[in-house]
């Protein structure tokens, strides 16, 4: 969202292709394509970081980040969230603490999932999928 507000999605998508380093708009596309690194660096985990850092452009590790959490690997996420939601349990923690951990993987598992849900037959349609 950040990025795309602020005018810079074609340096994600590839429609900003880097000119070249002679041209008059080298200059401008080359501060535009740092920002944007910087905003991507920035918004993700320390522990991806050194994966992304070297790359040349913001495309560049876009791609990295698309190869790392594309649809591929959507499957691989959603079972990652279930035996997180099913792993979870109370301890030390308040309930409050137990319900916000919950809602949390719950609207990953939203979002990350590929099933429609109808009711009442939400749960026939589950166990086919599976």
């Amino acid at each position: 969202m950040g990025i795309a507000g602020r005018g810079r999605i074609a340096y994600v998508n590839g429609r900003k292709a880097e000119p070249a380093v002679d041209s008059m708009a080298w200059d401008t596309w080359f501060l535009e394509d740092n920002q944007v690194k910087t905003w991507i660096v920035n918004s993700v985990s320390s522990d991806i970081q050194p994966l992304i850092l070297r790359k040349k452009t913001a495309r560049d590790m876009w791609i990295v980040l698309e190869q790392m959490y594309g649809q591929k690997k959507r499957k691989v996420r959603v079972y990652q969230l279930m035996r997180d939601v099913y792993g979870l349990r109370q301890g030390a923690l308040s309930v409050a603490d137990v319900y916000a951990a919950l809602k949390s993987k719950w609207e990953d598992l939203d979002y990350h999932s590929d099933l429609t849900w109808c009711c009442p037959q939400d749960q026939m349609q589950y166990m086919t999928k599976e």
